[in-house]
């Protein structure tokens, strides 16, 4: 296996590095309420990313290790090189408060290097990226309102749009953007996306609500699952990673497994690559 490249590596890991100066929005905080029930411990949503005429497709792993961490494995085949990043959702916030991420090695080792805490009293995301001839940090100013990464390919929102109070009642959401340049990285605040319900309807494994998108994402749509509450398929116009044109994350699987799958599952990414 060829020597990993950071450059690729940040490619594949932009969304820790998170928004600024985004306001709390308390309406927005109280579309959501905890309830254990839907906590789904075990549940691995696969997905594939990619232009919305299916072009540039990747696989997008989403699985729910505990209550509160998320586990991520991003990569464009098998074999190919992955991101792995993990997550700890926060129930007051609705957003990640500490996010680690790495590159995944054969045997399911993970190199971290990328290393993220939100500060609630200070205000502020404190992020350290560790490269082999520099350590970049970033202090971000920040609120405690819920803070979705767009290029995170919404995986922290699949995680807790099953919390959603009343899903006909629609949804707001605001997304950052970090443009994944290892030369010249920037990040940019997109805004508020609105989601609209207009109706429910059969999908290929079961029932789901609709709602049209408008807003910072541009025009689009996104479905949840409407026994669950997972995303199943969401598209917009603007694309989330440099080299696309559009946006679309379509629901491949559904799995529940446990820690030992979980495992197996990541060996398997690298197993009988060859030299």
């Amino acid at each position: 296996m060829r020597p990993l490249a950071y450059s690729i590596i940040i490619a594949l890991l932009p969304a820790f590095i998170p928004a600024a100066n985004l306001h709390a929005d308390e309406s927005n905080i109280s579309q959501f309420v905890r309830d254990s029930d839907r906590d789904f411990v075990g549940r691995l949503l696969s997905y594939e990313r990619s232009n919305q005429d299916g072009s540039r497709a990747e696989r997008i792993d989403v699985y729910r290790a505990s209550e509160t961490r998320l586990e991520v494995m991003k990569s464009a085949a098998r074999c190919t090189q992955a991101a792995l990043v993990s997550a700890e959702l926060g129930f007051q916030t609705w957003s990640g408060d500490t996010v680690t991420g790495g590159a995944l090695l054969p045997g399911a080792e993970v190199m971290e290097f990328a290393f993220l805490t939100h500060d609630r009293e200070a205000g502020q995301l404190n992020t350290a990226v560790h490269l082999p001839d520099q350590t970049l940090t970033f202090e971000t100013p920040t609120s405690d309102g819920p803070l979705h990464l767009y290029d995170f390919d919404l995986a922290s929102l699949t995680a807790l749009t099953p919390y959603l109070v009343n899903p006909q009642a629609g949804l707001s959401v605001n997304f950052a953007l970090m443009w994944a340049d290892p030369a010249n990285p920037s990040v940019t605040m997109m805004g508020e996306e609105t989601f609209v319900f207009d109706g429910r309807q059969p999908g290929e494994t079961g029932d789901v609500l609709t709602y049209a998108a408008s807003g910072a994402l541009g025009e689009g749509y996104l479905w949840l699952d409407a026994e669950d509450g997972h995303i199943v398929e969401a598209a917009f116009a603007e694309p989330n990673h440099p080299g696309y044109d559009s946006f679309r994350l379509r629901l491949t699987g559904v799995t529940d497994t446990d820690a030992e799958g979980w495992q197996q599952h990541l060996t398997a990414h690298y197993e009988d690559c060859g030299g």
